[in-house]
């Protein structure tokens, strides 16, 4: 899930960007938005992955808190909203994809956030596989094609490679460390990559390499929702 936050402390802009958040990721996204008075607010709790920030605020300015956030271990993308475009000037660094001006308007406010939500994607498109104590290997994830469970254990079909690999956590630990990622389970024991997913035909899976992997009656449902949610992501890009 993604998580936008909007620190300003005019309430009508605050409803309008969540109107805006709500209208650019509509239904099928699986996002959700946090509204701050103040900067202050901001640092209180956990930081969003986006952040629309108001420039000019009573106490701690936009500006100051970017600068905080810059401190933290997490990445926050910073969309600075302003009156007056001159003082955006200061608030450029790292994290920071530029400012919208007051009155808000929905076209540049989608400008922004589509670069926003790209390079938050593209930061979490890794993963380190354990395949035995002390090796491990990086994986990107659009070359994990599905992952099926054995026992207690995983094996990870990647493109290119003949025989699947092997990583010594189970099904669960890799279904919810996948699960914003663009992965699904289509039965208990087999955790497949939405990208791969060419289409859904009775009670099988279509790849895009030609395999066909089983879905259960009980994943079907879930499994359909997020390979919606998929192409309609991938629409909008």
């Amino acid at each position: 899930m993604i998580t936008i936050g909007i620190c300003d402390d005019d309430e009508l802009s605050r409803e309008v960007l969540k109107e805006f958040c709500q209208r650019y990721f509509g239904k099928d996204y699986d996002f959700c938005t946090v509204t701050y008075r103040s900067a202050e607010a901001v640092l209180s709790g956990t930081l969003p992955d986006i952040l629309l920030l108001d420039i000019e605020m009573e106490g701690m300015s936009g500006i100051e808190l970017k600068d905080l956030l810059g401190e933290r271990e997490k990445r926050v993308r910073i969309c600075f909203i302003t009156s007056h475009s001159e003082l955006a000037v200061e608030g450029y660094g790292d994290g920071v994809f530029g400012f919208l001006v007051k009155p808000l308007e929905y076209e540049r406010f989608a400008v922004k956030m589509k670069l926003m939500v790209r390079d938050l994607e593209s930061a979490n498109c890794y993963i380190v596989i354990e395949r035995k104590k002390g090796d491990s290997r990086k994986v990107h994830l659009s070359d994990v094609i599905y992952l099926r469970a054995s026992d207690k254990y995983v094996y990870l079909y990647l493109t290119g490679e003949t025989a699947p690999c092997f990583d010594g956590r189970g099904i669960g630990f890799w279904t919810e460390e996948l699960a914003d990622k663009g992965f699904a389970l289509c039965h208990r024991s087999c955790l497949v990559n939405l990208a791969w997913v060419s289409g859904i035909e009775g009670n099988r899976v279509r790849l895009l390499n030609g395999e066909e992997l089983p879905i259960s009656r009980r994943a079907r449902k879930d499994f359909q929702e997020r390979y919606s949610r998929h192409l309609f992501r991938n629409a909008k890009r």
